[in-house]
């Protein structure tokens, strides 16, 4: 159904309500994992055209971001695959994610291509041995806090229009050597469990396949799926679920580099933070303090940015319904709870009004990350984030420069409306 539109039938009293990106069907393709030889042949030109991209400085100044030497281990899955050649692509630095007490550090990673390898390990290459990338990504698993926790996945990898997930593979390093031990390995024989104040250490590695490997290449990076933490043995429940699961983007090059630093300017919305698209900056403010209070909850926005955004080939259709293109509204909030009831983030929403109330919209759960969540308890505060979605025609001729207020409605982990059904009611300071 065509979208309605604000003010083009005249009508300056007609309330707009868009529902944005869940209008649509995400169309998912079916990609044959088999490849003609003429294929082939192209893939190993265009992977050969994107490494002459890189330049030898360039090289250089990733490798010193990095302190791992994966040299031996590269030589060690090369005899293990009877491979005919190995080629190292790109050497990462290293990066750290918190989750809770858990901190799971990347002390380094490396892609490499391996040519002519055994036919023992066609499958996950695509089934076949010509060509394949491995993605050598070295851990540390270091329990902070005073309880057990449990780990029982590694993590995965994908891409901007991949339609599948690619996982760590252990019979690509070998089995029999101490010091580049598999994570998944070590993790299943301690059934996930990471004690207080210890670590746990391993290597992963990810085959990638000829068609994916060329992928990552051109766009110069690969995102990390980073699973949850659980505070039960065996669990996966969310009731035993300590720290949700996230998402971290490794560069895979100059490009990735710098669109990667770009992403960083913005709210972590899930257009941001799942790599949607491209936002470029309209208006935005930082550092804000306009907030509203009830019932011991105080709700504060700290941050809004307005963005043209451009999703990417694999999100574009879910955008379809905006013909002129899209505007994104993010919003960042602190909630301080200080009563007695939990605050439940994923059961809790916004509707927004512009221009006088001639404009009004609700927040797009698909772009908020609702999955992801938390839960706001006594005496804690903690991030909620709100997206609209916008036609830009209708922002540009419209909406835009005028007023804006968002009504917040929060609801406890039993799903009943808190405040005693009030809405939270905030001026966004747009002027």
């Amino acid at each position: 159904m065509k979208k309605i539109t604000v003010g083009m039938l005249g009508l300056a009293t007609v309330l707009l309500i868009v529902t944005g990106c869940s209008k649509s069907v995400v169309k998912e393709s079916t990609k044959e994992t088999t490849k003609e030889t003429t294929k082939e042949t192209k893939a190993k030109e265009h992977s050969s055209e994107i490494k002459a991209e890189t330049t030898e400085t360039e090289e250089k100044e990733v490798k010193d971001d990095s302190d791992n030497d994966f040299s031996e281990l590269v030589s060690m899955v090369k005899t293990n695959m009877d491979a005919e050649e190995t080629t190292a692509l790109f050497e990462g630095k290293e990066l750290e994610v918190k989750q809770g007490d858990l901190s799971l550090e990347i002390d380094g990673y490396e892609l490499v291509e391996v040519t002519d390898f055994n036919q023992d390990f066609a499958i996950p290459f695509g089934r076949q041995t010509e060509r394949g990338g491995i993605l050598l990504v070295s851990y540390t698993l270091e329990n902070k806090g005073s309880k057990e926790i449990f780990y029982p996945l590694t993590p995965d990898f994908t891409y901007t229009t991949a339609t599948k997930t690619y996982k760590d593979d252990n019979s690509l390093i070998p089995e029999d050597n101490a010091d580049y031990a598999n994570l998944t390995s070590k993790l299943v024989s301690v059934k996930g469990k990471v004690e207080p104040g210890k670590e746990v250490e391993g290597y992963s590695a990810i085959p990638l396949d000829p068609e994916a490997l060329d992928k990552v290449l051109e766009l110069g990076e690969i995102t990390m799926d980073v699973p949850p933490v659980f505070g039960k043995e065996g669990s996966v429940s969310s009731e035993d679920k300590v720290a949700d699961s996230t998402k971290l983007r490794l560069e895979l090059g100059a490009k990735g580099k710098q669109k990667i630093a770009n992403s960083e300017k913005f709210i972590e919305d899930k257009a941001t933070k799942d790599n949607m698209g491209e936002k470029t900056l309209i208006d935005g403010k930082s550092g804000l303090s306009e907030a509203d209070e009830k019932n011991d909850i105080k709700v504060t926005l700290t941050d809004y940015q307005f963005t043209d955004f451009k999703p990417n080939e694999a999100e574009a259709g879910r955008f379809t319904s905006f013909d002129k293109g899209v505007v994104l509204l993010s919003l960042a909030f602190d909630i301080e709870n200080k009563g007695d009831a939990i605050v439940a983030t994923s059961m809790s929403g916004s509707s927004l009004s512009a221009n006088d109330g001639k404009a009004r919209f609700i927040n797009e759960g698909l772009l908020t990350s609702l999955k992801e969540a938390e839960d706001v308890k006594k005496g804690e505060t903690k991030k909620f984030i709100q997206v609209f979605t916008m036609d830009k025609e209708e922002y540009d001729k419209l909406l835009k420069d005028k007023d804006y207020k968002i009504e917040v409605r929060l609801s406890d982990d039993k799903g009943e409306t808190m405040a005693k059904g009030k809405r939270f009611e905030i001026v966004i300071p747009t002027k």
